[in-house]
Protein backbone atom coordinates (compact mmCIF):
# COMPACT_ATOMS: atom_id res chain seq x y z
CA UNK A 1 0.00 0.00 0.00
CA UNK A 2 2.81 2.41 0.88
CA UNK A 3 4.49 1.66 -2.45
CA UNK A 4 1.25 2.51 -4.30
CA UNK A 5 1.04 5.85 -2.46
CA UNK A 6 4.65 6.69 -3.36
CA UNK A 7 4.14 5.75 -7.03
CA UNK A 8 0.93 7.81 -7.20
CA UNK A 9 2.69 10.82 -5.66
CA UNK A 10 5.60 10.44 -8.09
CA UNK A 11 3.32 10.22 -11.14
CA UNK A 12 1.33 13.22 -9.91
CA UNK A 13 4.53 15.23 -9.41
CA UNK A 14 5.74 14.42 -12.93
CA UNK A 15 2.37 15.29 -14.49
CA UNK A 16 2.24 18.55 -12.55
CA UNK A 17 5.79 19.42 -13.66
CA UNK A 18 4.93 18.95 -17.34
CA UNK A 19 1.68 20.88 -16.99
CA UNK A 20 3.34 23.85 -15.26
CA UNK A 21 6.21 23.73 -17.75
CA UNK A 22 3.79 24.03 -20.68
CA UNK A 23 2.07 26.97 -18.98
CA UNK A 24 5.39 28.76 -18.51
CA UNK A 25 6.31 28.21 -22.17
CA UNK A 26 2.95 29.62 -23.27
CA UNK A 27 3.43 32.58 -20.93
CA UNK A 28 6.86 33.35 -22.35
CA UNK A 29 5.51 33.18 -25.91
CA UNK A 30 2.63 35.50 -25.00
CA UNK A 31 4.99 37.94 -23.27
CA UNK A 32 7.15 38.05 -26.40
CA UNK A 33 4.11 38.71 -28.56
CA UNK A 34 2.86 41.51 -26.29
CA UNK A 35 6.33 43.09 -26.16
CA UNK A 36 6.38 43.23 -29.96
CA UNK A 37 2.86 44.67 -30.07
CA UNK A 38 3.82 47.25 -27.45
CA UNK A 39 6.84 48.35 -29.49
CA UNK A 40 4.64 48.71 -32.58
CA UNK A 41 2.08 50.65 -30.55
CA UNK A 42 4.78 53.02 -29.23
CA UNK A 43 6.10 53.70 -32.73
CA UNK A 44 2.62 54.30 -34.12
CA UNK A 45 1.65 56.53 -31.19
CA UNK A 46 4.76 58.69 -31.66
CA UNK A 47 4.51 59.00 -35.44
CA UNK A 48 0.81 58.73 -36.34
CA UNK A 49 -0.56 62.16 -37.21
CA UNK A 50 -4.25 61.47 -36.58
CA UNK A 51 -5.76 60.13 -33.38
CA UNK A 52 -6.99 56.59 -32.83
CA UNK A 53 -10.62 56.36 -31.83
CA UNK A 54 -10.60 54.93 -28.31
CA UNK A 55 -13.92 53.12 -28.82
CA UNK A 56 -13.69 51.53 -32.26
CA UNK A 57 -10.07 52.19 -33.15
CA UNK A 58 -8.53 49.53 -30.97
CA UNK A 59 -11.13 46.97 -32.02
CA UNK A 60 -10.24 47.70 -35.64
CA UNK A 61 -6.54 47.27 -34.85
CA UNK A 62 -7.17 43.91 -33.16
CA UNK A 63 -9.34 42.82 -36.12
CA UNK A 64 -6.51 43.81 -38.45
CA UNK A 65 -3.99 41.83 -36.42
CA UNK A 66 -6.28 38.80 -36.57
CA UNK A 67 -6.78 39.20 -40.33
CA UNK A 68 -3.04 39.47 -40.88
CA UNK A 69 -2.44 36.40 -38.77
CA UNK A 70 -4.96 34.39 -40.76
CA UNK A 71 -3.70 35.70 -44.11
CA UNK A 72 -0.10 34.78 -43.26
CA UNK A 73 -1.03 31.12 -43.06
CA UNK A 74 -0.39 31.06 -46.85
CA UNK A 75 -3.14 28.49 -47.31
CA UNK A 76 -6.33 30.22 -48.42
CA UNK A 77 -8.40 27.03 -48.14
CA UNK A 78 -7.35 26.50 -44.53
CA UNK A 79 -7.94 30.18 -43.72
CA UNK A 80 -11.45 30.02 -45.21
CA UNK A 81 -12.14 26.84 -43.25
CA UNK A 82 -11.12 28.72 -40.07
CA UNK A 83 -13.59 31.48 -40.94
CA UNK A 84 -16.42 29.00 -41.53
CA UNK A 85 -15.62 26.80 -38.52
CA UNK A 86 -15.48 29.76 -36.13
CA UNK A 87 -18.36 31.64 -37.79
CA UNK A 88 -16.16 34.67 -38.45
CA UNK A 89 -17.36 37.10 -41.05
CA UNK A 90 -14.77 37.45 -43.81
CA UNK A 91 -16.22 40.87 -44.56
CA UNK A 92 -15.30 42.00 -41.05
CA UNK A 93 -11.64 41.39 -41.85
CA UNK A 94 -11.47 42.05 -45.57
CA UNK A 95 -13.83 44.98 -46.03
Amino acid sequence: VFFLIVVTAFVTAIATYFYVSSLVNDLERNQTMYRKLDIINQVISRNYILSIDAVDGYDNIIDGIAAGYICCINNIYYALRLFVKNKISRHKFFA
